[in-house]
């Protein structure tokens, strides 16, 4: 495809931790090994022309071990308008609960096109983690920041729990 989703993946980087912002969260940083992880769910369920969660994804060795949560989020378009992925997450209650979680501190996404009816797949991976992992940095292509200390949240909660949903766009 002549499409590159480096763009596609800052889009949804940023929106996202505007969103956040604007909820008076912290913003989430960004993973390459995760994003990797991501991108290959992106790739594979936009090949297959099938919607679903990969499982256990949280315990995949390149997620790094999240000890404070996991979540998954996954939406298709058929306009390859990535700004707008988003914007269908905050407008559903199980997504938009993913994208203001106070656990999650890290993030990859994944971004891909197809000529099919639904030309925009997009996979983001969350995890929280009490000591982000090395290689963690502020952005896609970004400067590391891996391996300090997750800042404390309120009213924290620690679990392994699995969180995620998907659902194509409606209307």
């Amino acid at each position: 495809m002549p499409d590159s989703n480096t763009a596609a993946i800052l889009t949804v980087f940023t929106k996202i931790n505007e969103y956040r912002a604007a909820n008076s969260l912290a913003p989430v940083k960004y993973h390459p090994t995760v994003a990797g992880m991501a991108q290959e769910w992106s790739d594979s369920i936009a090949s297959r022309d099938v919607i679903e969660h990969r499982a256990s994804f949280w315990t995949d060795p390149r997620a790094l071990n999240p000890n404070n949560g996991a979540g998954e989020v996954i939406a298709i378009r058929t306009d390859r308008d990535a700004a707008k992925l988003v914007e269908w997450w905050k407008g559903s209650p199980g997504h938009n609960a993913m994208l203001l979680d106070p656990r999650f501190n890290v993030m990859g996404a994944g971004i891909s096109y197809t000529n099919n009816l639904y030309t925009i797949w997009g996979v983001v991976n969350f995890f929280g983690y009490t000591t982000l992992p090395a290689g963690t940095v502020t952005s896609p292509g970004g400067t590391p920041t891996g391996g300090m200390r997750s800042r404390p949240v309120a009213n924290r909660v620690r679990s392994r729990r699995q969180t995620h949903a998907a659902h194509p766009e409606s209307g």
